[in-house]
């Protein structure tokens, strides 16, 4: 796993969930999940504003902003899910997302399970 890509994954999925937050203080709940299917499922949960379920294919597209006049340059281009999908992909994982319940947005992603996982070490 190149580290520095998935940092990047980690600080738009994050920094999303603090753009898009509709209270003074949101919320945001990560699982690891290790599936018996060889992979690990990893996702955020938020309590924000949601994106309506018609629109959830197509958060990961290049320049989507689910703000309808895509005039809302302060919360970004409308590319960070796009990079952050292809960062993913790159690591033979799957990214989509999903309506929290009762409110917000989950970011789920899949990776799979790599040979020297037990290995690997945080620097704090």
């Amino acid at each position: 796993m190149d580290r520095q890509q998935f940092q990047r994954v980690l600080e738009n999925i994050i920094g999303n969930s603090l753009k898009y937050k509709d209270q003074a203080v949101g919320h945001l709940t990560l699982t690891l999940t290790d599936s018996e299917e060889g992979s690990y499922l990893l996702s955020f949960a938020d309590d924000g504003c949601g994106v309506d379920d018609s629109e959830l294919p197509k958060l990961f597209e290049s320049f989507y902003r689910t703000d309808k006049a895509r005039t809302n340059v302060a919360k970004g281009s409308g590319l960070g899910l796009a990079v952050v999908q292809q960062i993913v992909q790159a690591m033979k994982g799957q990214i989509w997302a999903q309506a929290t319940v009762p409110k917000g947005l989950t970011i789920c992603i899949t990776l799979p399970k790599g040979e020297s996982i037990n290995e690997t070490h945080l620097d704090y």
